[in-house]
């Protein structure tokens, strides 16, 4: 009896002791993939403002070109401005005044 109970006894220690080390296995997995995501979060966060960043660019160069054409067409045809106006007046009247 007393060696089954020291029998018993061991394997229960033995079973603490892996039990310990199975804990201190998953923190270091669990320290691990949070290392990784955390590089892959900065990976395409990186991705993400370096596109931004060339749309950006781009939507700045086409805003250029319609602010240049648009400055043109004015100094060259300045009337098509005052219709446009004009017009643009006649319809927020009618909207204001339907109210």
């Amino acid at each position: 009896m007393q060696d089954a109970t020291g029998k018993l006894s061991q394997d229960y220690q033995q079973l603490v002791k892996d039990v310990e080390i199975l804990k201190t296995d998953l923190g270091a997995l669990l320290t691990e993939a949070k290392s990784q995501a955390k590089d892959r979060v900065d990976a395409k966060k990186d991705t993400v403002v370096e596109a931004f960043v060339r749309n950006a660019d781009r939507v700045q160069s086409q805003a250029d070109e319609l602010a240049s054409s648009t400055k043109k067409t004015y100094e060259e045809k300045p009337w098509i401005f005052l219709i446009a106006a004009f017009f643009a007046g006649v319809l927020i009247r009618s909207f204001m005044s339907s109210k």
